[in-house]
């Protein structure tokens, strides 16, 4: 009897450790959209643009829902709370948003234009306690209004960084005009 009941202890506490929280994926709080913005300072707006979300990095198997695509007014969001993996609800977890171009590049690391933010979460909803009888939390959007919530991502353009080559021909163009310039 004793062995039953430490067996089905084990077996709960296991499944309680792998708690899993949630939270609702939108750039608006209310009316407030939370814009991507273009390298220019400018609203980013339409399915040209896309974006992930995930938590703590951007290894694929802590990506929290698919991938996004912005709306005519530069919101973008998924429907309904989304799974965060590594996070137990009531949690606080790091969150990265990516954004990037589409049509510069088919994923982020392609794209030529494109940027990232870092954030944390709000407590993660779902059954905090594992009480059947208290209902769980709800979802929490992912933007806060704290200064440590989703604000909005800067698209930048890619740097191009010069072949040495092209480094040693600049250098040895220098050169030669500081020469000239000494006779």
């Amino acid at each position: 009897m004793k062995k039953t009941i430490l067996t089905i202890l084990g077996v709960a506490a296991t499944f309680a450790s792998f708690a899993q929280g949630t939270i609702v994926i939108a750039s608006n709080a209310g009316a407030t959209i939370y814009p991507i913005l273009l390298p220019d300072g400018s609203k980013a707006v339409g399915n040209n643009y896309s974006v992930e979300v995930f938590s703590k990095t951007t290894d694929p198997a802590n990506k929290i829902g698919p991938t996004m695509t912005l709306a005519s007014n530069g919101r973008f969001s998924l429907s309904g709370s989304q799974t965060v993996g590594n996070g137990a609800p009531g949690a606080i977890v790091d969150l990265i948003a990516r954004a990037w171009d589409n049509t510069t590049g088919a994923t982020y690391d392609e794209a030529k234009l494109k940027g990232s933010s870092t954030f944390k979460s709000p407590a993660l909803g779902g059954d905090v306690d594992g009480d059947p009888s208290t209902p769980p939390s709800a979802a929490l959007p992912m933007v806060t209004g704290k200064p440590e919530g989703f604000q909005n991502i800067q698209l930048q353009g890619a740097v191009v960084i010069p072949e040495p080559s092209t480094i040693a021909l600049g250098a040895l163009g220098a050169a030669a005009l500081l020469l000239r310039r000494r006779k």
